[in-house]
C-alpha cells in the first residue's frame, strides 16, 4: 500500500472548521477529517463512489445485504 507523509498547515476559518470537526466529536483527530475531506473530494469528483453505492451494488450481485465486517474481511485480502 502506498503511503505518503505531508504536512499541512491551516489557518483562520480552516483552522476553526477543522477544530470544531474534533471538538464536536464527528472525527476522533484532525488527521482523520482531513483524510475523509480527501475522500468526499475524491467522489465529488468521480474517481470513487459513496459507500452508500458500492453497498448496493454489492447487494444486488450478491443477493443480500452485506456486512460491514464481510467487507473488511474482502479488503484485507485484497490488500495483501
Amino acid at each position: 500500500m502506498d503511503e505518503l507523509a505531508i504536512s499541512v498547515r491551516v489557518r483562520g476559518a480552516t483552522a476553526k472548521i477543522l477544530e470544531e470537526l474534533v471538538e464536536k466529536g464527528y472525527y476522533s483527530t484532525k488527521a482523520e477529517a482531513l483524510r475523509a475531506g480527501i475522500l468526499h473530494l475524491a467522489e465529488e469528483y468521480g474517481m470513487i463512489g459513496s459507500p452508500i453505492y458500492y453497498r448496493k451494488m454489492l447487494k444486488s450481485k450478491i443477493g443480500r445485504q452485506i456486512k460491514h465486517d464481510e467487507i473488511a474481511e474482502v479488503l484485507e485480502t485484497i490488500e495483501e
